[in-house]
């Protein structure tokens, strides 16, 4: 077929997704003697780029003239496609908000290859194939932790190690802050920092480093929802159950099991609920990633405080 190769890469939150990709266009990037292109399409707020903006841009990193460049998405998509044409370019996507605003993006000729990141399943995306990203086990959370804090310190005290990345739920952002706010410590000690680490009140403050941040991250996430399924999300996360099926969510928030069934798809869209299992009747059940979930109680929390 006469398609780019095309890599969906999805997760949620801080799973690390743009590591990934980056990682892997370095590995290949000698296969693209076209050279790449790179953009990333959410904006500091998190809004979606303008796929116009972003053709503007390649179209003038290969060459194009300002005054040769359109106006038009249609036809900056097909100048694109005819400049990227009989080249081997490798184009990496970050951040997509949906299919919509990567197919302008795409090149034309099988040349090329696309890594696209997001946190949606782009399962609308013609030709990709998907990769799922889940969270650390224990191994590559610990491995990571040496990375970043060193390893003759990280594996002074195994149990608190093991203490952090359960902490951080594996979540491959949370762990790198977590071995960041370790190591600009160097006379810190790792069974205190597992300590203030495991209590629930602080956990999502101290993984904060720079412009690396889990709750900013989910915070993301949480700004692309609906207003019903946003309040339904900070409610949902008061709940003490380790899952919970669509009749639980109906009862909580009062609405007919068919609403509750749309809410809880989006928030699975949106990467804020995970599908905990199937059960004997064949219903699905659900529940949240730890920190999503606290994060998810601090936003009830503010709304109660709100209202107090």
């Amino acid at each position: 077929m006469d398609v780019p190769a095309i890599v969906a890469v999805s997760g949620g939150a801080g799973a690390g997704k743009t590591t990934l990709a980056v990682r892997a266009a370095r590995r290949i990037v000698e296969a693209f003697p076209g050279g790449q292109l790179h953009a990333r399409l959410r904006g500091p707020g998190g809004q979606p780029v303008d796929p116009l903006v972003v053709l503007q841009r390649f179209l003038r990193a290969l060459g194009v003239r300002d005054e040769a460049v359109p106006d038009d998405v249609d036809e900056c998509a097909a100048l694109f496609r005819s400049r990227s044409a009989g080249r081997r370019l490798l184009i990496l996507l970050d951040a997509a908000a949906d299919e919509a605003q990567v197919r302008p993006l795409l090149p034309g000729a099988p040349t090329c290859a696309v890594l696209v990141t997001s946190r949606s399943r782009l399962c609308g995306l013609e030709g990709a194939r998907l990769v799922d990203l889940d969270g650390f086990g224990a191994e590559e959370s610990v491995e990571l932790l040496r990375r970043v804090a060193g390893r003759q310190r990280i594996d002074s005290d195994p149990g608190a190690v093991l203490s952090i990345a359960r902490s951080c739920g594996h979540l491959p952002l949370a762990v790198r802050i977590a071995g960041i706010r370790f190591a600009q410590r160097p006379d810190g000690d790792l069974a205190r920092f597992a300590r203030r680490l495991a209590d629930e009140r602080r956990r999502l403050d101290l993984l904060a480093a720079g412009h690396l941040d889990v709750r900013a991250s989910l915070d993301l996430s949480y700004r692309s929802l609906g207003p019903r399924a946003a309040a339904a999300f900070a409610l949902l996360g008061l709940l003490d159950a380790a899952d919970f099926g669509v009749r639980a969510v109906a009862r909580l928030l009062g609405i007919a099991p068919a609403e509750a069934e749309d809410v809880v798809e989006e928030l699975v869209t949106a990467r804020l609920l995970d599908v905990a299992g199937r059960g004997a009747a064949g219903r699905s059940s659900f529940c949240f990633h730890g920190l999503v979930r606290l994060y998810a109680r601090e936003l009830a929390g503010a709304e109660q405080g709100a209202l107090a």
